[in-house]
């Protein structure tokens, strides 16, 4: 890939992103799945992809008017059919995944997308309405799903290591 920036700094660009994204499908088969939780074929998500910053060495060598340090992305990624993260770190200006490592116990950051399945799968489950509904609520366009995360360091045993994790804690009468 040409370097298509001005500064060694400046951010990855859509067309850099989508590079990435094809090189690990190419040499690793990550690809992002669509399907919803419920699949069997989950596919990838794509945690984190952010520019490898080069060193002050490569910058200070380009302020001096030499060539631009290659180009690189930092990747966190998640094969959702058995929670498996992996790391990798890609080279645009070679075309090729320099690293892609499987980060055993690591967890992926949760993704805007998790938010909104964790939210459909609320709203659509059976035992959930009718709570609410034994309750009043009948119309789940009126309900707020306020969706959190858990660290590992206080997630509940039950609940670690589980890619499905939506839990609801419970909530007294007066709630």
């Amino acid at each position: 890939m040409r370097n298509p920036v001005a500064h060694p700094l400046d951010p990855l660009s859509g067309e850099e992103f989508r590079a990435v994204a094809s090189i690990l499908q190419r040499e690793h088969g990550v690809v992002a799945g669509a399907g919803g939780p419920a699949t069997s074929n989950l596919g990838w998500r794509f945690a984190s992809i952010e520019l490898a910053e080069p060193g002050k060495t490569e910058l200070r060598a380009f302020d001096d008017g030499g060539p631009p340090p290659p180009r690189r992305a930092e990747v966190i990624c998640l094969q959702r059919s058995n929670n498996a993260t992996y790391k990798s770190l890609v080279s645009l200006t070679d075309d090729r995944a320099e690293s892609f490592e499987h980060i055993p116990g690591g967890q992926a950051n949760f993704t805007v997308d998790e938010f909104v399945e964790c939210d459909q799968l609320l709203r659509t489950h059976p035992d959930l309405i009718a709570a609410l509904a034994k309750r009043g609520v009948t119309d789940m366009d009126l309900v707020f799903f306020d969706t959190w995360t858990y660290g590992d360091a206080v997630a509940p045993p039950e609940y670690r290591d589980r890619p499905d994790m939506c839990h609801t804690p419970s909530t007294s009468a007066h709630h």
